[in-house]
């Protein structure tokens, strides 16, 4: 059956390549990375339960509306043709500055107290303290410090689209990776990884084939940090289980763990954000977890894809819902970024390395208070900034 789905991802990638000729477009990126981690669940060695109950059938869903809303939204939606505005300089100056300062500090703190708490499996702890399983594993107190992760990757966003100095462009990028790297988050590499190849393409800087070997960057970090955070443990780690494991293992966890309309109260992970909010003034219940249950596939895995807020919240019909509304913004979102409004491009990078990462997990609405801050960030210049017909870039 998972082949069957995979084939209609290559006739949905084929049908958005043939209408938008873009790889970048949504109707060519949804699916097209669907194509490959299935082919990758096929072709890399895994140990993984059988997918054989409803994923299937939640995925094409998914794909089909996300596809056909993305193509009706981009085809109903006009070219942006309002005036170019250039991004305030100090403003941007002021980002990079509390960049280069606030991540080299924070980062320290969180070195520093993981190798003076647990120095044997310092690289265990970091990771706990990131994702903060235990109770009785914290991280330090940043205060207001905590919105620079935000700042540095909305900063990253400017620094390669403006800047000329290449020493300022490679200790912004200095400072996500190494952001990523205390947190243990393969997400957070891929998510740089993933802006740094958009826009440089965009740029002219790179090409497809050096698309391909960030990828594979990517996939060797993956197994170096699976083997310091679980090495320690006494386990042998290969390659394949652990490219497996971070790319397609959430598939197996949707497949086997996730329960359609099993939310206790409306709504709740999708709308998690609101919840978050209300909670603490009494108007709803608590919010859910944002991170879920680790489970067994049988390896122990915690993603579970795009599809399983909204299926446990609302069932396959709320898969298909979503799926149009997901469709028809980044549609709109996509037309509206070719026409040259830099502002427009940024946001739509933004929410495009979302999109690339729907395989690991929902992380607009269950994010939404990080996507707030991103798309904040992201304007701000711009609005503070002056109305030009040119872009001048920054030294």
């Amino acid at each position: 059956m998972l082949l069957m789905v995979m084939l209609l991802a290559v006739l949905l990638t084929a049908l958005g390549w043939y209408v938008a000729r873009d790889i970048f477009a949504p109707c060519v990126a949804g699916p097209g990375i669907w194509v490959a981690i299935i082919a990758m669940y096929y072709v890399v060695p895994n140990d993984f339960f059988p997918i054989c109950h409803d994923f299937p059938l939640s995925l094409s869903l998914w794909l089909v509306g996300f596809v056909v809303a993305s193509m009706w939204a981009a085809w109903k939606t006009p070219l942006s043709t309002s005036a170019q505005r250039e991004p305030n300089r100090m403003v941007l100056r002021v980002y990079v500055a509390i960049t280069l300062t606030a991540v080299p500090l924070m980062s320290f703190m969180l070195l520093w107290k993981a190798f003076t708490e647990e120095p044997e499996t310092m690289f265990r702890y970091l990771r706990v303290m990131a994702v903060g399983f235990d109770d009785n594993i914290q991280p330090p107190n940043f205060g207001p410090l905590v919105y620079a992760t935000g700042l540095a990757y909305v900063t990253l966003l400017f620094v390669v689209l403006y800047f000329k100095n290449k020493w300022v462009i490679g200790l912004v990028v200095f400072m996500n990776f190494l952001t990523a790297f205390v947190t243990m988050a393969k997400i957070s590499f891929l998510t740089v990884l993933f802006t740094l190849m958009y826009l440089g393409y965009r740029r002219g800087i790179f090409k497809l084939k050096h698309m391909v070997y960030a990828l594979c960057i990517f996939l060797i970090l993956c197994f170096f940090m699976q083997v310091a955070r679980e090495g320690d443990s006494g386990e042998q780690v290969g390659i394949a289980s652990s490219l497996s494991l971070y790319t397609t293992s959430a598939m197996v966890c949707f497949d086997y763990y996730a329960v359609p309309d099993s939310a206790i109260n409306f709504g709740e992970h999708v709308l998690r954000f609101f919840y978050a909010i209300g909670h603490p003034l009494g108007l709803c219940a608590e919010p859910v977890n944002v991170l879920s249950e680790f489970v067994y596939v049988p390896d122990m895995a915690n993603t579970y894809t795009i599809l399983y807020p909204f299926y446990i919240d609302f069932g396959n019909v709320g898969v298909f819902i979503f799926s149009l509304f997901y469709g028809a913004f980044y549609g709109f979102l996509y037309k509206k970024s070719q026409g040259g409004n830099k502002m427009l491009m940024i946001i739509y990078t933004i929410f495009f390395v979302l999109l690339m990462l729907e395989f690991f997990a929902e992380l607009v609405f269950s994010n939404l208070s990080m996507t707030i801050q991103y798309v904040i960030f992201a304007i701000l210049p711009f609005i503070i900034g002056k109305e030009r017909n040119d872009i001048a870039i920054l030294k």
